[in-house]
């Protein structure tokens, strides 16, 4: 249900998701909102899943811990980041390998690697194309990148994206 209460959102405000993971106790997700809408995506969001969850199971009060945060990203290289630090969150947490990081289903990186569907308000290409032109060899590049936690971004990443806000509860 998280993730058809986060897509309602997006597609509701006009946002773009380049990344999302979904942990125990927080999330992580990597938007661009082109309205400046940030605070009423999030109020939306939020809100609807953690009513959602509180009725199911039968409980009052907040769900996640704090306001989110939301440092604007303007550099393409920290773009790519920020997506491999969402990706990378179960490794870090111990939930998965980096070998096994297309398994872990609440990740955007399963849709990005091609081991699960994508979902029509995930937005790859972007990403994607600061790897490589070439589809198939901006996936292998995407891969290795994130088998590996931090370092500096792929040479040669000069598109420019602005307004994309990291949104981290």
């Amino acid at each position: 249900m998280f993730l058809r209460v986060l897509g309602r959102a997006i597609h509701q405000y006009g946002t773009r998701l380049f990344a999302y993971c979904l942990l125990d106790n927080h999330y992580h997700l990597f938007l661009q909102t082109p309205e400046a809408n940030l605070d009423l995506v999030m109020r939306d969001f939020q809100g609807q899943y953690v009513q959602y969850f509180n009725l199911i199971h039968d409980r009052v009060g907040p769900l996640f811990q704090g306001r989110y945060q939301s440092p604007l990203v303007q550099v393409d290289a920290y773009a790519l980041q920020v997506t491999r630090y969402i990706h990378r969150n179960p490794v870090e947490a111990g939930l998965v390998t980096a070998a096994a990081l297309q398994e872990y289903r609440w990740s955007s990186y399963p849709s990005y690697a091609g081991h699960l569907p994508r979902w029509p308000w995930l937005d790859t290409n972007w990403i994607l194309g600061q790897f490589h032109k070439d589809a198939p060899q901006a996936l292998r590049l995407f891969v290795a990148f994130h088998q590996v936690p931090g370092g500096p971004g792929p040479p040669g990443t000069v598109a420019h994206m602005p307004s994309v806000a990291s949104c981290v509860p």
